[in-house]
């Protein structure tokens, strides 16, 4: 059984507007206003998806920033972007690949089927 109950409570948690475990028990709130508590007690575990608000966060966070740095040529084909996601932070960490490099690695001659 799944349900969108409470998930603009979700997408606040991710967006720093409050803490998970916050959003998590106002969703639970919601669940337990639909939901009589006979049913709710024959679950056996309530699980909180948040694929949808986690999408949209990569999309902002990530996805806009890697486009900025195209943008402002911070990165190129060439580049590794390492990125970590702390609680309150993104952290990025570039490593750069000189063409002299790429071209002194011996070149894949497997044929591909």
């Amino acid at each position: 059984m799944t349900s969108n109950l409470g998930a603009e409570h979700l997408l606040s948690g991710l967006m720093d507007k409050c803490s998970m475990q916050v959003a998590r028990d106002r969703v639970m709130q919601e669940v337990r206003k639909h939901f009589r508590p006979e049913l709710l007690n024959r679950l056996d575990e309530i699980v909180v998806y948040g694929a949808r608000p986690i999408r949209r966060w990569l999309e902002k966070k990530v996805v806009t920033e890697l486009s900025r740095m195209l943008i402002r040529e911070e990165i190129d084909e060439n580049s590794t972007v390492y990125i970590d996601a702390g609680r309150r932070e993104v952290t990025w960490h570039i490593e750069w690949r000189r063409m002299v490099d790429l071209l002194m690695q011996p070149q894949d001659r497997r044929l591909k089927y």
